[in-house]
Parts: C-alpha cells; sequence; structure tokens
C-alpha cells in the first residue's frame, strides 16, 4: 500500500489482529473483504481474478481499511487481498462507475482523485430486498466488487439534496459485468451549508472508524461542512482533508467537546469550535479546567481570541442536557445527585445560554434518537418562552458507520457563500451566534420567512406591515425518495391547529418536489386562532385542509412569541440507511422566527435587526 511521507499518526496502523481462516464457501463478509481489498488497496496489477485499475491504489491508499461499524477488524492490505482470493469460489465481479450530472469532465488519467465523485453505494438481492454487504464508500465514484451470483439492486447516493442513481444487474460466476450511474442534485440549499456540528475524530475511544473512514463518509454523505470533536482533546483533521483532496467539497473544523471527570451531577458536554492555533499547543489545545462550573468554562472560552461558536451538546443515548453524570455543574448547583434534579434543567440550562456571552446554540437532535430529539425540542421550547434566545442544532457524530451515518441529522446554515472552499468561517459562526438561520433535518428542506424577515430573525409590528397583516411563507423542497406528508406550525412551541398536508405539489425544474404554503399573519389584533367568519377557510389557524381545498386559516398574534415549522414524513428513509424504521422517518425543523408583537423592537430576549 502507497502511504503519504506525512500520513498523520492517528491513520497509522495499528498491531495486527488475528483473522479466522475461511472454511468452504466465502460468505458475505468474505466477498465484501476481498472487495474492499482489490478496490483500495491491491497494487496495481492483474489480482488472480480481480482486475485492478493502473494507479487505484495510489489514488484511494490511504484508506486501507475495512471499518464498517460492527464489523471492523482491523486494516486490510495487499496480502489480505490473496489470502481472501485462495478461499473464495463462486463470484461475480462489477466494475462500477458513479458520475454526477453537470460535474466536469475527468481530467488527464494519471491525475489523483480527478474529478472527485463522492458516493455511498448500497447492493442488495432484487428479489428479497437484503442488503448484500454493508454499504460502500468511494471518493471517486469508482469501484471494484466481487459479488455472489444473482440478480443484485445497486443503489448509489450522495445524501439528501441528490437523487438516487440505481439500477439492477446479474451476476455470473466467473463473469464480470459494467455499471454507470449517475447522480444528481435537485434540492435547491443555495445560501445555506450542510454542516455536522459534532464529528469525532478517530482518536477518542468512542471513535469507531478512523479519521480517513470518518471523512469519506461525510463526503459520501453530501456534507459540506464536519467540525471533529473529541472529549477534552482538541481535535483538527484539516490536514486530512487536504490530503485526501476534498476541500472543493469538504471544509473540516478543528473542535473540542469539553466533558467534566467530576462525579457530581451537572452540565452536559460543551462543544467549542473553530479552534485556531490552540489546535496544536501544548497539550494539544484542550482548555484546562477540573470541574469548572459552566459559568466559569464559558468565560474562559469567551476570554480566548477570536469568535467561537459554544453549543451545549446532548449525550448519546437520549440523555439529558442537564444533570448529566461527568459533566460541568453551575456554579449554583452544588446539590446533591439524584434523580429528582432533573426537573430543575430548564432553569439551569436557561442561566447559560442566551444572547451575549452565554451558549450560542443547544443540541437538540443526535444521531437517530427520534425519542429523544422530541424532549428536547420541548426543552427548546420552554428555553424561547423563558426569554432565552438560542440557535437549535443537529448532528450526527458518528462513532461508527453503520446505525449512525454522517449528516443524518445534519445542521444547515445561512452563511453568504455556501461553496465550501470559499466559505467564511466568520461567516458560519455569525450564522450560528448572531443571525440563527438555520435548518435542521435528516432528509426534507425547509425555509420560513415573514414578511421580508427569515427563520432566526425578528419581525416586528413596526416594519413593513400593512395594517398588522403579514404573510408567513414556508418552502419545502425534497428528493423524490424522501417523504414529507405533514407540515406542523407551532407558535410558542404550541400547535394552533391540525397538520398541513403536502403532496409534492410541483416539480422543480432541477427534479425535486416542492410544496409552498402561505399562511396570514395578524399582529396585536387579539391573540390564537379565531373562529372562521362567513366564507372563511375551514380548519383552524393552521389550516386543516385536504388537499386541494382551501387555504390555511390565519394566525393571530396579540403578544410577543415564536414562529417554528416542521415537516414530517411517514415512508422510512430506506434503503440509503437502515435499522429501525421509527428512527429513520423524515423530519426537519427551522429556526425560530420571532414575532414583535407590540412593536418595541425586540421579542422574548432577542432584539430585531436595526
Amino acid at each position: 500500500m502507497i502511504r503519504s511521507p506525512e500520513r498523520p499518526r492517528h491513520l497509522r496502523p495499528g498491531p495486527a489482529r488475528p483473522r479466522r481462516a475461511a472454511r468452504g464457501r466465502p460468505g458475505l463478509c468474505g466477498l465484501a473483504a476481498l472487495s474492499l481489498a482489490a478496490a483500495t488497496c491491491a497494487p496495481p496489477l492483474q489480482n488472480g481474478s480481480v482486475v485492478v485499475s493502473p494507479g487505484a491504489a495510489e489514488r484511494l491508499g490511504v484508506l486501507c481499511r475495512w471499518g464498517q461499524g460492527g464489523a471492523a477488524a482491523g486494516g486490510l492490505c495487499p496480502g489480505d487481498a490473496d489470502a481472501a482470493r485462495r478461499a473464495l469460489s463462486g463470484a461475480g465481479q462489477l466494475d462500477l462507475r458513479v458520475r454526477e450530472r453537470g460535474a466536469p469532465a475527468p481530467a488527464a488519467a494519471s491525475a489523483l482523485l480527478d474529478p472527485l465523485t463522492p458516493a455511498k453505494v448500497g447492493l442488495f438481492d432484487a428479489a428479497t430486498g437484503a442488503a448484500v454487504s454493508p454499504p460502500w464508500l468511494t471518493l471517486t465514484g469508482e469501484l471494484q466488487l466481487l459479488l455472489p451470483p444473482g440478480r443484485i439492486r445497486v443503489i448509489a447516493s450522495r445524501g439528501p439534496e441528490y437523487t438516487l442513481a440505481e439500477a439492477t444487474i446479474d451476476i455470473v460466476d466467473g463473469g464480470s459485468a459494467r455499471l454507470d450511474l449517475t447522480l444528481e442534485r435537485v434540492v435547491d440549499t443555495t445560501g445555506y451549508i450542510a454542516c455536522n456540528l459534532r464529528q469525532p475524530a478517530a482518536r477518542g475511544a468512542d471513535a469507531g472508524i478512523d479519521a480517513a473512514t470518518q471523512i469519506e463518509s461525510s463526503a459520501a454523505e453530501g456534507v459540506e461542512c464536519a467540525v471533529t470533536s473529541e472529549h477534552d482533546l482538541a481535535s483538527d483533521l484539516r490536514r486530512d482533508d487536504a490530503a485526501l483532496r476534498l476541500g472543493t467539497r469538504l471544509r473540516m473544523l478543528p473542535g473540542v467537546e469539553l466533558t467534566s471527570r467530576r462525579s457530581g451531577a451537572g452540565l452536559g458536554s460543551l462543544s467549542v469550535f473553530p479552534l485556531g492555533g490552540e489546535a496544536a499547543a501544548s497539550g494539544e489545545g484542550a482548555l484546562r479546567w477540573v470541574d469548572g462550573s459552566a459559568d466559569e468554562i464559558l468565560r474562559a472560552v469567551r476570554a480566548l481570541p477570536g469568535e467561537r461558536v459554544v453549543q451545549v451538546s446532548r449525550p448519546h443515548g437520549g440523555g439529558p442536557l442537564l444533570h448529566a453524570p461527568g459533566a460541568p455543574r453551575s456554579a449554583g448547583d452544588q446539590g446533591p445527585r439524584h434523580e429528582g434534579l432533573r426537573h430543575e434543567g430548564p432553569s439551569l440550562l436557561a442561566q447559560i445560554v442566551g444572547d451575549g456571552d452565554g451558549a450560542d446554540a443547544v443540541e437538540v437532535w443526535t444521531g437517530r434518537e427520534a425519542a429523544a430529539r422530541d424532549r428536547a425540542i420541548e426543552e427548546l421550547w420552554a428555553l424561547l418562552r423563558a426569554s432565552r434566545p438560542v440557535t437549535p442544532t443537529a448532528s450526527s457524530g458518528p462513532h461508527g458507520r453503520l446505525g449512525a451515518e454522517a449528516g443524518s441529522p445534519r445542521t444547515y446554515i445561512a452563511v453568504a457563500d455556501d461553496d465550501p472552499a470559499r466559505l467564511d468561517v466568520a461567516d458560519l459562526v455569525a450564522g450560528l451566534r448572531r443571525r440563527r438561520d438555520v435548518v435542521i433535518t435528516n432528509g426534507p428542506f425547509v425555509t420560513m420567512r415573514l414578511g421580508d424577515v427569515r427563520q432566526g430573525g425578528v419581525a416586528s409590528a413596526r416594519r413593513g406591515t400593512d395594517g398588522g397583516r403579514m404573510s408567513l411563507s414556508i418552502r419545502v423542497e425534497r428528493a423524490p425518495w424522501v417523504d414529507a406528508r405533514e407540515l406542523h406550525v407551532l407558535v410558542g412551541g404550541v400547535a394552533s391547529g391540525a397538520p398541513i398536508p403536502l403532496d409534492g405539489a410541483r416539480t422543480t425544474p432541477a427534479g425535486a418536489l416542492l410544496d409552498e404554503i402561505a399562511i396570514p399573519v395578524v399582529l396585536g389584533a387579539g391573540g390564537g386562532r379565531r373562529p372562521p367568519g362567513p366564507g372563511a377557510p375551514t380548519g383552524g389557524a393552521l389550516g386543516d385542509r385536504p388537499p386541494g381545498q382551501g387555504a390555511p386559516g390565519a394566525i393571530f398574534v396579540a403578544e410577543d412569541t415564536f414562529v417554528v415549522a416542521i415537516v414530517r414524513g411517514r415512508r422510512p428513509l430506506e434503503p440509503v440507511l437502515s435499522g429501525d424504521p421509527g428512527e429513520l422517518l423524515p423530519f426537519a425543523m427551522t429556526a425560530p422566527l420571532w414575532i414583535d408583537a407590540d412593536g418595541d423592537g425586540r421579542s422574548l430576549g432577542r432584539a430585531a435587526a436595526p
């Protein structure tokens, strides 16, 4: 295997682990192992029944490993390919090429990783739908795989902004087949960059997979910006990202996750990013604190040069943000630890979030934990009603690949230039800290504006209203394979009526399904919803209308509040994701849009833009 002379130390292979000898006809793991070795690690020559393209090892040499989540068993290199090949019989070869419509034409054949076509490839038995192997990742768009004979359904994907590229092909024992697939980006997310704000850097004990696989997975899932984060270790994978030549598609930002070692109760981990020179400083740049209170930690972070985002991060497994074991405590929280303390959580969290020097964001969605997400969103409503403005975020935090795919879920952040290669990191920070214009999602893309004010901002009765009347415009866009059936509009964290059905009424020129909804909002004219007058649309303030009948009813706002739009789907995100169908249902949520009903320029602690 060809290695870069500057290969980071945490990518160097560890001691070889013993492997069980293959017996008889190989299983799927055996076929997968040989395929991976051939596709990424074998030398550029004919290797038994597997033909390896010239230059394949050079292009993908740094990815020589087998790290499919729980199946990880150490790295595979050329010698492993020979051993696996000798044990195999009854397999056919698939040469797969994935391209992106509209991408630049390939450059010279000698150019490494040019052009890049990151993709995830799923292989399924065409008759049963069962997975033939774990999903494969590719940076170049090219894979050479040995597969069991039969009809195989091949599906290439790159996250929720792209269509699925799929075909069914016959694999013949001892034969070879070629398949070309084309991905197409159809969802318009102009002005937003797709971020995973908490991605382990493969140095912590819970990382699960190595750094190169983390980066490759992010690119293959369509993530455009990822914040590396380890417990009490400043992490920086920018050099790794550059080694894989992904700078035009994926921007890596260094970060740290501050986690207390104290045994008492306290507040959850605090993620801090982006880091600067301290990522290479003595002690690897992590802030040095022991059992500090949350406000003490915040003061230390704000004292560092430059501007950073502080995010209150949620523990995996759905634990509460507050009173999590081994996390920092607030200075005023010195009581004993027991379950009864959890009811104090929202008031404790409220002490350290909000505009100014407090924590900027709260992670309300971590991984696939839908039930924990819904509980965390209720905590968010409590914070907002308590006049503690904060930015909601979501991250996958992939500690292993299967079941924790990068970018599922993700946070879209509004920025001036959404090209990863030209991303202004200071503008990204401002988007989270001040504009608060974000979308959290695992599939649909939903945005909202009231008059000329977008989510994250403050719409004021004194600005541009016609007798207190405004229009709430909501746009829901998704790729055809992503389901979106219901739009929920919440005012002050409470649904004002039945969900609005979504049916993808329009198809955009690019091929996405689109719903656009306009809801009248009347400010300062009595709160809640009014009984409909003669001839008014039926239903509540959110318009519980059957498809094609009427329009959503008006929302009447008499006092300062906030509005949030939530989109839910009923069909799981299969086959791109696999697992518990209940954890795979599409979900998307906008940041709050604050409403200044009395025209004083503020709403629930949030000041309107001048």
